[in-house]
């Protein structure tokens, strides 16, 4: 990430489904892999936070009687 410009009122970073669900191991949809990514996020969050540009984040949720729920057998 060194070197990288960015231009705080032209650019947002977008963070999609960093949840502990998909996050941490026992999370209902873990992935083992996510582990891997969230260094790098967190060094891009704060390179956004600190250059004054715009975090946003995006989160997956299920009501308790939806296909995906009922699928998984879960009420997120």
């Amino acid at each position: 990430m060194s070197g990288l410009r960015l231009e705080p009122s032209h650019t947002m970073l977008l963070i999609v489904d960093m949840q502990n669900d998909f996050c941490t191991k026992g999370g209902a949809l873990y992935s083992e892999s996510s582990e891997s990514i969230i260094a790098t996020v967190k060094g891009l969050q704060k390179l956004f936070r600190d250059a004054g540009a715009p975090v946003a984040y995006t989160q997956d949720w299920h009501e308790a009687d939806d296909v995906e729920s009922a699928r998984r057998g879960d009420s997120m």
